[in-house]
C-alpha cells in the first residue's frame, strides 16, 4: 500500500512539473548590445522576442495562454506585461523608439507597430475583452491608448471587443485616447502631420460625457 501511495505521489509530482513547463520562449538576437528579459508563470503561454541592433527587450507574463511577440531592429526599446489571457504583438524599426503594453483581465489584444526614430506608443488595458492598436510611420510621433473598462458586462448588454485604433504618418503626431466603460462603437484616429487629437469618455452610472479636441 505504501508503494501504491508513493508511486501515485511521484505521478502527481511529475504531472505537475510538466505542466508547469509548458511555457515556450524563444530568442533570436543579432549585434552586440542587444538585450532581452523574459520571465512567465502560469500554463501555456509563449514568448518570442527577436532583435537585431541595440534593443531592449522585456517581456512578462502569468496566467494562461498568454502570447507575445516582440521584433526590434536598430535601438528601440519594447516592454510587454500580461497577466491573464491576452495576444500582444510588438513591431519596432528605427532609433530610440518606446513601445510599452499593458494588460489585465482575459482576452485582450494589443498591436503596437512602429516605423520611424523616437516615436513613443503605450497600450494600458484593464479589464477583458478589448482591442486596442496603434501604427506609426514617421519620427517623433507619440499615441497613448488606455481602456479600463470597469464593468464587464453593462445592464444594457455585454460589451465583446470594443476596438481602438491609432494610425499616424509622418512626424510629430499626438493622439490620446482613454475610456473607462468602452463604447458601443470603435474609436479609429488617422493623422497625417504635426496633429493631435484626445479623445475621452467615461460612464459612470447614468452619466456620460465625451471631450473631444
Amino acid at each position: 500500500m505504501k508503494s501504491i501511495y508513493l508511486t501515485l505521489f511521484l505521478l502527481f509530482t511529475i504531472t505537475c512539473n510538466l505542466i508547469a513547463q509548458t511555457n515556450e520562449t524563444t530568442i533570436k538576437q543579432l549585434g552586440d548590445l542587444n538585450k532581452a528579459d523574459v520571465e512567465q508563470a502560469g500554463v501555456l503561454n509563449e514568448a518570442m522576442i527577436e532583435q537585431s541592433g541595440a534593443n531592449n527587450a522585456l517581456i512578462r507574463q502569468d496566467g494562461f495562454q498568454n502570447v507575445a511577440l516582440m521584433w526590434q531592429s536598430g535601438s528601440n526599446t519594447g516592454s510587454i506585461t500580461q497577466d491573464g489571457k491576452h495576444f500582444t504583438d510588438v513591431w519596432q524599426f528605427g532609433i530610440d523608439s518606446n513601445a510599452l503594453v499593458n494588460q489585465y483581465g482575459e482576452n485582450n489584444s494589443a498591436e503596437i507597430k512602429q516605423d520611424g526614430n523616437e516615436n513613443k506608443a503605450t497600450i494600458q488595458q484593464y479589464g477583458s475583452d478589448l482591442n486596442a492598436k496603434i501604427h506609426q510611420f514617421g519620427h517623433g510621433n507619440i499615441a497613448s491608448i488606455l481602456q479600463d473598462f470597469r464593468a464587464f458586462e453593462m445592464s444594457y448588454g455585454p460589451f465583446i471587443y470594443r476596438n481602438v485604433k491609432i494610425i499616424q504618418y509622418d512626424n510629430d503626431n499626438i493622439a490620446t485616447v482613454e475610456q473607462t466603460v468602452p463604447t458601443q462603437f470603435p474609436i479609429i484616429i488617422i493623422q497625417n502631420g504635426n496633429m493631435e487629437i484626445d479623445i475621452q469618455h467615461h460612464t459612470y452610472g447614468d452619466e456620460e460625457w465625451w471631450s473631444i479636441e
